[in-house]
């Protein structure tokens, strides 16, 4: 993915090169940059749950749904390990509630870790 935020950095001092630079990654402050990640797990979701290899979900690695929702539900019935093989292609896709989103959204906040980052280093050069 390529995140749409443009972090920065910014020099603080005009005589002192040593003192700390104003640096901001901005990394997931973009709606945008969240809406793509929240589709890419919906989608990959319901991808991984008809592969014919899925025997259940690994509970560490999904969301903390609320226990209420009806994705906390379907998400439950897959993670016993006794599921006999993938969910049927005709299998109507999971409905998540606006309390999913969240939990989503806030799983990759806490969770999402970066290898690189656009810092607005490009600018200089035309944005090549």
């Amino acid at each position: 993915m390529y995140p749409h935020a443009i972090g920065y950095t910014h020099i603080t001092s005009g005589t002192n090169p040593w003192t700390p630079l104003r640096f901001n990654l901005r990394f997931l402050e973009d709606p945008i940059d969240i809406a793509i990640l929240q589709w890419c797990y919906k989608r990959g979701h319901e991808l991984a749950h008809q592969i014919r290899s899925f025997r259940g979900e690994i509970p560490a690695g999904n969301p903390k749904f609320p226990p209420t929702t009806t994705t906390n539900a379907a998400s439950a019935a897959s993670v016993v390990p006794s599921t006999p093989g993938p969910v049927n292609i005709d299998t109507p896709d999971i409905a998540y509630s606006v309390e999913d989103d969240k939990a989503i959204d806030n799983h990759h906040r806490v969770n999402l870790l970066g290898m690189f980052h656009s810092v607005n280093n490009f600018e200089a050069f035309g944005n090549c």
